[in-house]
């Protein structure tokens, strides 16, 4: 009676987590085109969804039947999540956008891996088969199934050693924008997914129940991770700070007569807290390589109003919104022509300039130089 309750409660969380798991990655599939970071978190949460879909379908709902070992599709997920975990940590830290020619070259494995698979189940002469014991898998490890299984590992284990030493890599860099907040998160965020992925590992290679209900629940805090950036849970992060803020005023004497005093004249209280100004920061980090960015844009990333980011760049920084990206654009600018080897009108696209000659009359009018003079006197020195 008491596994019978356990099964059913099982059942019931599993299907809890799916519906979690199919929502969050519908809600940022549809949101995707106002952050460029969504698009990967989207595709991953889509993945999982339906690797999850097809645990569910295939081997039967939660633990009414056995739990295989080293399933094949399970085992190909995992070539495929390591570069989109690695590209989506590698965008967040480097504030780049991965080109097309990087995707072929993460996905070639995954992609070829598929094919084979694909293939073999439709054409060929064995079809896969469900493992649930050690003993049955190694008098068949020489299939095309087993071969597909022991080849799905080895490329993981390559993948690892090619990728966690460059993900590291970043966090050496000196990067201006790599503050000790954004290294310390990203890290509990990467530890979090190595975690992740060594539990799922664990219920893939021992068929324990035990991992299998941790893997569930993993698969709820992956699915947790991800709310993170629907705007209406953005916003309502936004407001908790912003009260924790005024009340934070109380304890600053001079800080606190001055909100009273501007609340009597009824000017508008623009305060952005230090850690909501990060979060603006960094986003607009992320967006200023679109030379179309509007402050609407910024808003939407931010979940704020774009009259209230208007009155945070003039009143708080001291400047317009269209004068603080020009700034952060040219010392992007700055740090391209300083750093690489790059033509300048390469460096103008990176930098976000709509044009070339934009480029060159807000670097000229800056530095009283065409930027091709600049590089060479910097590079002199």
């Amino acid at each position: 009676m008491l596994l019978y309750a356990f099964h059913i409660f099982f059942i019931c969380l599993s299907f809890v987590i799916w519906m979690l798991l199919g929502l969050s990655g519908l809600y940022l599939f549809l949101y995707r085109r106002h952050r460029r970071d969504v698009r990967l978190a989207a595709v991953i949460i889509i993945a999982l969804w339906a690797i999850t879909s097809y645990n569910i379908c295939y081997e039967g709902i939660a633990l009414l039947q056995r739990i295989s070992l080293i399933p094949s599709l399970n085992s190909w997920a995992f070539v495929l999540m390591v570069p989109l975990f690695y590209q989506f940590f590698w965008e967040r830290l480097s504030r780049r956008t991965t080109s097309g020619l990087q995707w072929v070259c993460h996905l070639l494995l995954p992609g070829a891996l598929l094919i084979f698979y694909l293939c073999m189940t439709l054409f060929g002469a064995e079809p896969d088969k469900l493992i649930y014991s050690w003993e049955d898998f190694f008098p068949h490890y020489t299939t095309w199934w087993g071969v597909f299984r022991l080849s799905c590992y080895a490329i993981l284990v390559v993948e690892i050693f090619v990728y966690l030493p460059r993900l590291f890599g970043l966090f050496a860099k000196e990067e201006d924008h790599l503050t000790v907040a954004v290294r310390r998160k990203t890290w509990k965020e990467i530890i979090f997914v190595i975690v992740f992925c060594v539990i799922t590992l664990l219920c893939m290679l021992t068929g324990f129940y035990l991992f299998a209900v941790l893997y569930i629940l993993a698969l709820g805090m992956i699915a947790g991770y991800f709310f993170n950036y629907l705007p209406f849970l953005r916003m309502m992060k936004r407001r908790v700070d912003g009260h924790m803020f005024s009340d934070s005023l109380k304890e600053n004497s001079s800080a606190f007569a001055l909100y009273k005093e501007k609340k009597k004249k009824k000017d508008p209280v623009i305060l952005f807290s230090p850690l909501e100004a990060a979060r603006v920061e960094e986003a607009l980090q992320s967006l200023l390589d679109n030379p179309n960015l509007t402050i609407g844009m910024l808003a939407r990333r931010c979940a704020t109003n774009k009259t209230y980011l208007s009155r945070y760049f003039n009143q708080q920084l001291g400047m317009s919104f269209s004068e603080y990206i020009n700034t952060c654009r040219l010392r992007r600018a700055e740090d391209l022509l300083r750093t690489t080897d790059d033509a300048i009108i390469i460096i103008s696209e990176q930098a976000g300039f709509q044009s070339i000659s934009a480029f060159y009359r807000a670097f000229s009018l800056c530095h009283e130089m065409p930027p091709s003079l600049w590089r060479k006197n910097i590079k002199n020195e």
